[in-house]
């Protein structure tokens, strides 16, 4: 289903990003880090490249665990997947 056909998409001022240990429907709010559950990086990719979005702030919602790193590395590749690439001065 098409996102226009479930919203007017001009209210969308934002996305709060995690990928989902569980289906779509399952009731079950898991995160997983992204590229790594039901979503999917090509999900992601078509989120992050879709020109209606790009002005968008983007938040990230993903497990913390023990490794303090896991925020930046999910934000890298979320940057990786955006064709062409940002610059470095982003």
């Amino acid at each position: 289903m098409a996102l226009e056909q479930t919203i007017d998409i001009t209210f969308i001022k934002a996305f709060h990003l995690n990928d989902s240990q569980k289906g779509l429907g399952s009731r079950v709010d898991r995160h997983a880090h992204i590229g790594e559950g039901q979503i999917g990086l090509e999900g992601f990719r078509a989120v992050v490249n879709d020109p209606r979005f790009v002005d968008l702030p983007m938040i990230i919602e993903t497990p913390k665990g023990d490794d303090e790193t896991a925020d930046s590395k999910n934000v890298q590749l979320l940057r990786s997947l955006v064709n062409p690439p940002p610059s470095k001065s982003r």
